[in-house]
């Protein structure tokens, strides 16, 4: 099976990586807006930009499994700014 981990430089990310990468049957495609991966070329790593819609079409092809974690604030910014909310983070979501 193919997984890929959008959001995989975070912290949940990067221990969902390991954790699946474990696995025997399973093959992980890690993205994140980074142009570096925390993985040291351990892992198929791209940085992707979720506004690319051709592109993620492309990425995702063959992918049997998407773990979507990327977030462009945090808790506190999504209270302060709820729009902000809607367009940096359930906006890209959606188009995904």
């Amino acid at each position: 099976m193919k997984v890929a981990v959008i959001g995989a430089n975070g912290f949940i990310g990067k221990h969902l990586v390991a954790k699946l990468s474990s696995l025997p049957d399973i093959k992980v495609f890690a993205f994140d807006i980074s142009d570096t991966s925390v993985f040291d070329g351990k892992i198929s790593y791209k940085k992707n930009d979720l506004s690319d819609i051709k592109k993620i079409a492309t990425d995702f092809a063959d992918i049997d499994l998407v773990y979507f974690l990327a977030s462009a604030t945090i808790p506190v910014s999504s209270w302060e700014k709820p729009l902000m909310e809607i367009e940096k983070n359930l906006i890209p979501f959606i188009n995904f």
